[in-house]
């Protein structure tokens, strides 16, 4: 049956969105498919060739069910001494009753179901022969630890005759249908009950030989590996079955797991044969099983390394990545172009919807791979594609590939102007945003596109941010002369920018008059009045607010926060709490680095434990909130944890990890992570460099800090500030290198400060520079004459020279500017 491109594209985006998009203009012009003939009916005992081809690949292909035991699950299809990897060549596995696997015939592809048995009995002869296992472990202590000619033999032939019954349960559970749900727990526990008291036994009671004497630790460290990997196992499978069903084949039985079993159970009947003093060469046994057992440690240590390489393992982590959600997207393009059929305007507008529905962390690379697309087929003039094109760019935070896609267009309608000032304004670009404003003001007076709610609202929040109260008018007047106030969000945002404005009057008139109300109504008023100063007037209206929402708790925390009032946040927030309406993450971000939790190490780690509880320590407000505050409680690892295992890597992160670290004076750890986010892919900014070379300039690592300033300008091409160029004055002066540092003085754009002249003056009074002393001290007297500290520098530093004269000068300054130095005290 042909089918059509429009078609490819309706599949498409059902696997790649959660939320197909098709527009009204795309489904005008998908065709009717053409009509196609019943398929005629399969001849007499044959299958149709689809179910036929389902049929042979259930037969072919056989999905191995979960390992329950260290030895072998024999009523499951363990991993035991007698696991069988095939039934039989025409029977497949398929679910029974009670949790149970069993055998049924196929005949010509299709499954014969038996008739319904029976519920299982609680005893049958496998689960008799398990219960004869867990029975037999007290019987090998009792041998092993006796003395005599007949206890070894009797020590091994019960731990052989448990090897041999792990075997025979096992078939004889699945040849005669005898499984029990109470064998498939309870065999599990026999053999790791029985592995264990073995190499237990054999660690605290080894053979009197010559390679155990020499190395008694030979049989101690693959015990502790198998034991351990059981262990881990036992959770990893506790894990997994609260999962979905795809992780279980991760941790299912396996031929590794197979031969781990086999190996561990002649290794460890080798060594109990070989306490038998009857035999010749008693000692010759030990060799062999030592080396199987390390074989078996061995294979038990690799099978979980496999289990984390398994493919449903790595599919959990994929589809908790971040960008999981990209994958099918990106790969749709792909498939097109593997399959040789073109993608139209019409589906590449519904992926780049998909796109732009996948949230704000996109990357920029995937948005260039849909926009070389489009070039490629000629779509760049099509509107739809555009608009998606310049939403996908502004999502990955690159403004100006999508003001290059906006200039490109032919036509533009308000989604695009929208898009554009949207992109703008989350980007910080707020004069741009004004400026693209008025363009589209322009058009819409000469009878083009005009602003909707949408355009407004972006208008405000730049207009907000840069106090441009004029313009902001005018665009409200705009707003009030198009009815645009129809809409809640139009007056959110005119509430909320009269009232960061400082125009709270004409705010409080706006926000009374509004027909109805939300919790955004609330914030944007209560946040006016925080900002200002008027605590009263915002708990007041808060106290009076008829809207719930965490929005307006937020507000008023912050407002709190900011007008120093900490000790009241402890006490609405468990207000907050008790009215139902739980932290979120923008409340734990506000509360961290605010409340003095960092004061003590505890309060840190009760905020984070929280965080994982409630699933917001993945938020990246709270990840640098929690790193920061664990670095100023002194507890660096903390930082280092919840950087590991956040799963975003954006520029803001890497900034707040290599702060934390050059704060504690980890140079070589900061120039680490600086070298790590720069191969990331990373652009480094001024905080970033600040950071770094504070830490250098701290640790005495001045070549270092020369390369990462010199990098500034020449890689990066960012010019350097004054904290640059004081952090590296300061490096200079710590290592004595005076005249590096003058000579970087004397080269710098721009006047110094007293942040760059200060060390300088330090670094002379170290190394007794009266000269460059003085020059510095000259130079600090016109910037800060009130600064005592740098008379008292000064004077030492004459002192010191034996200039006594030139230093009771220095302190006559000082005194005739109505200084006078504070002498310390202590408190013990």
């Amino acid at each position: 049956m042909p089918t059509s491109v429009a078609t490819h594209a309706s599949l498409l985006l059902k696997a790649a969105a959660a939320k197909p998009f098709i527009s009204p203009r795309a489904a005008a012009r998908i065709p009717a498919p053409a009509p196609s003939p019943h398929p005629p009916p399969p001849p007499a005992g044959r299958l149709p060739t689809t179910a036929a081809a389902l049929a042979a690949a259930a037969r072919r292909f056989r999905c191995p069910s979960a390992a329950r035991g260290l030895c072998a699950a024999p009523h499951s299809g363990g991993e035991g001494m007698g696991s069988d990897a095939g039934v039989g060549a025409r029977k497949r596995r398929v679910p029974a009753v009670n949790g149970l696997a069993k055998d049924v015939p196929v005949v010509n592809g299709m499954t014969k179901e038996e008739p319904a048995t029976a519920p299982p009995r609680l005893l049958t002869l496998p689960t008799v022969l398990t219960i004869g296992r867990v029975a037999a472990v007290p019987l090998l202590i009792s041998t092993f630890y006796m003395e005599g000619p007949w206890a070894a033999t009797a020590t091994t032939g019960t731990f052989l005759a448990a090897a041999v019954t792990d075997w025979l349960d096992g078939y004889i559970a699945r040849k005669m249908q005898l499984g029990t749900p109470f064998g498939a727990f309870l065999d599990p526990v026999a053999d790791k009950l029985m592995v264990a008291a073995t190499l237990v036994l054999l660690c605290t009671k080894p053979l009197e030989t010559s390679l155990l004497n020499d190395g008694p630790w030979l049989l101690t460290v693959p015990s502790i590996a198998i034991i351990g990997r059981e262990i881990t196992m036992s959770a990893v499978r506790e894990w997994a079955a609260s999962q979905n069903s795809k992780v279980l084949e991760a941790v299912a039985v396996n031929n590794l797991g197979k031969w781990k079993t086999a190996t561990q159970m002649t290794a460890l009947t080798l060594l109990l044969a070989s306490r038998d003093p009857s035999l010749p060469a008693q000692g010759a046994l030990v060799a062999p099983g030592v080396a199987l057992l390390y074989v078996s440690a061995g294979l038990a240590i690799w099978s979980l390394v496999g289990v984390r390489r398994h493919p449903a393992a790595q599919r959990l982590r994929l589809e908790r990545h971040p960008h999981c959600t990209l994958a099918p997207l990106s790969r749709s393009l792909r498939l097109f172009a593997a399959s040789g059929i073109s993608p139209d305007e019409i589906t590449l507008s519904g992926l780049l919807k998909s796109l732009a529905e996948s949230g704000p962390r996109l990357p920029a690379l995937v948005a260039a791979e849909f926009h070389a697309v489009a070039v490629q087929r000629g779509f760049r003039d099509d509107l739809f594609v555009s608009n998606g094109l310049i939403t996908a760019y502004a999502n990955a935070g690159d403004s100006r590939s999508a003001r290059a896609v906006f200039d490109e267009m032919p036509r533009r309608d308000v989604v695009s102007w929208n898009s554009l000032i949207s992109a703008y304004a989350r980007a910080g670009w707020y004069r741009e945003c004004l400026e693209l404003f008025q363009e589209l003001a322009r058009v819409h007076a000469g009878g083009g596109v005009g602003p909707n709610s949408v355009t407004v609202a972006s208008v405000f929040h730049a207009c907000a941010q840069l106090k441009a109260v004029d313009f902001g008018v005018r665009v409200h007047r705009l707003a009030a002369e198009n009815g645009l106030y129809m809409d809640v969000a139009v007056w959110n945002s005119t509430v909320g920018f009269y009232a960061k404005c400082g125009r709270l009057q004409y705010a409080r008139e706006l926000f009374e008059g509004m027909p109805k109300k939300d919790a955004v109504s609330y914030s944007a008023m209560i946040t006016g009045y925080m900002n200002h100063g008027h605590v009263d007037k915002g708990m007041e209206l808060f106290q009076r607010a008829d809207a719930q929402g965490i929005s307006i708790w937020n507000a008023v925390i912050v407002g709190l926060v900011q007008n120093g009032r900490q000790s009241e946040v402890l006490g609405l927030l468990n207000e907050m709490i008790g009215s139902g309406i739980l932290p979120n993450s923008a409340t734990l971000s506000i509360i961290i680095p605010s409340v003095d939790l960092s004061a003590t190490l505890l309060g840190v780690k009760q905020a984070h434990g929280y965080a994982i509880r409630n699933n917001h320590d993945q938020s990246i407000s709270v990840v640098i909130a929690l790193m920061d505050a664990y670095s100023k409680a002194g507890f660096l690892d903390g930082s280092r944890k919840v950087f590991k295992l956040t799963g975003d890597r954006s520029k803001i992160v890497w900034t707040s990890i290599i702060s934390a670290v050059a704060a504690h004076g980890e140079a070589a750890e900061a120039l680490c992570l600086f070298n790590e986010m720069i191969n990331a892919g990373i652009r480094p900014d001024t905080i970033v460099f600040t950071a770094v070379l504070t830490a250098c300039a701290c640790t005495g690592k001045v070549a270092d800090a020369r390369k990462v300033f010199n990098s500034m300008q020449v890689v990066f091409g960012i010019n350097p500030v004054m904290e640059q160029y004081a952090c590296m004055v300061s490096g200079f002066s710590r290592a004595g290198m005076l005249k590096d540092a003058l000579e970087l003085v004397s080269s710098m754009p721009f006047e110094p400060n007293a942040k760059v002249w200060g060390p300088l003056l330090n670094g002379a009074a170290e190394f007794g520079d009266v000269e460059l002393g003085r020059f510095v001290f000259d130079q600090l007297f016109m910037i800060e004459p009130k600064n005592t500290g740098n008379y008292i520098v000064m004077a030492n530093l004459y002192s010191n020279a034996g200039k006594w004269e030139e230093a009771e000068i220095i302190r006559s300054m000082m005194w005739g500017v109505g200084l006078e130095k504070v002498p310390g005290c202590s408190w013990n």
